[in-house]
């Protein structure tokens, strides 16, 4: 599980899942509207919070992270409160315990009285002013991305104050989440003193140019993402067009085929499942046949990975070197590498180093089920 350095929690954030005012498409910004129970989650929003639990415990479990270390703070709006309700019945953990704090700070950013229970159409008109100047108000009395900066900035220290090494679970609304994206990333990527501390750092960032910025982090109701450091080389301190950096086009994706190009993944349905599970079954049948004519085999990734291994090889000695790729071609890299350590013989295994005595069907097909990595996983190949 990633997490900044400068931070001494590592956080996830949940949007709350689909509202009834989201149903009927309304603007539920102020805390007075807010807090009120008939503007809970909508039925579909329950079973998003159901899934997003589930995902996060599943997460917990796979780090090996105890359930004793998990904080979960949330908004005081019905909606988010109702989502924390529905993450801690999952978890098992008493939704009044210690363990849960609501915090105003993270309450949803309120857009002004003339946009409140307006139409979600209205969005677009705030959005478009966020852009020209996220300092200003959308109008008199609303908060402006720079006033929601404040707050959260205030938020993020109180959690780092009463926590110390935990996962933090943030349940909170669209714009504030996306906006407290923006201000950690771009802190993240603040060159500047190790010692300083995190609001000296947020105010060297809190600029037009970055929080104009905010909607690329917009999440989908109920989505749970794991805030991750986005550019390594800027945590390392390394020049990203220095001669420590090299792209590989052998690294590039796996490709399936024409006719699963730009098909979504990320959306639950009876055709896509089917798609994902037709190139998995394509490979364990056979890793030497292509999902479709025009896209690559399993053994074609193999062939390309061990030409990237050649060049590294080459290249680097003696050095530890950072594979940053895909899905299928890390699970496919690190079943052949594993599969050519288990061989006993040293000769034979320097023999093996084309990875062409390895592409047999006994072992290919292992790579989806033994190897799988989630978004954003950092894992030693030993």
């Amino acid at each position: 599980m990633g997490n900044f350095s400068f931070l001494g929690n590592r956080y996830w954030i949940l949007r709350h899942g689909k509202s009834i005012p989201n149903e009927k498409g309304l603007i539920v910004s102020s805390l007075e509207n807010g807090t009120l129970p008939e503007f809970q989650l909508a039925a579909e929003g329950v079973n998003q919070a159901r899934s997003a639990g589930e995902s996060f415990l599943k997460e917990l479990k796979e780090n090996n992270i105890p359930l004793e270390n998990v904080q979960i703070c949330y908004s005081p709006f019905s909606r988010t409160r109702h989502t924390a309700e529905v993450v801690t019945s999952v978890l098992n953990l008493p939704f009044e315990g210690p363990q849960c704090k609501v915090m105003e700070e993270l309450r949803e950013r309120f857009f002004g009285p003339s946009f409140e229970l307006q139409s979600h159409d209205k969005y677009a008109e705030i959005w478009d002013h966020d852009e020209k100047d996220p300092f200003m108000q959308p109008e008199e009395g609303g908060e402006s991305v720079a006033d929601v900066v404040s707050r959260l900035a205030i938020a993020v220290e109180t959690m780092e104050k009463e926590f110390q090494g935990c996962v933090v679970l943030v349940v909170s609304h669209g714009d504030p989440l996306q906006i407290l994206q923006t201000i950690l990333h771009a802190t993240n990527q603040q060159k500047g003193p190790a010692v300083e501390d995190f609001m000296s750092r947020l105010e060297a960032v809190k600029v037009p140019s970055i929080l104009s910025q905010h909607r690329k982090y917009a999440l989908l109701t109920g989505e749970l993402r794991r805030i991750t450091a986005q550019v390594v080389a800027s945590v390392l301190n390394l020049p990203f067009e220095g001669p420590q950096c090299k792209v590989i086009e052998e690294l590039r994706e796996h490709y399936y085929g024409p006719s699963f190009e730009l098909q979504s993944h990320d959306e639950v349905s009876i055709f896509n499942l089917h798609q994902i599970r037709l190139i998995w079954a394509v490979d364990e049948k056979d890793p030497f046949m292509k999902p479709e004519e025009g896209g690559d085999s399993v053994a074609d990734v193999v062939s390309r990975l061990a030409t990237a291994v050649e060049t590294m090889e080459k290249e680097f000695q003696g050095c530890v070197v950072l594979v940053v790729s895909h899905g299928d071609p890390l699970q496919i890299l690190q079943t052949v590498l594993h599969a050519m350590n288990e061989i006993k013989d040293l000769k034979e295994r320097i023999s093996c180093l084309d990875f062409q005595r390895l592409k047999v069907p006994s072992i290919l097909p292992q790579h989806r089920r033994k190897f799988a990595l989630l978004t954003g996983e950092l894992r030693p190949i030993i």
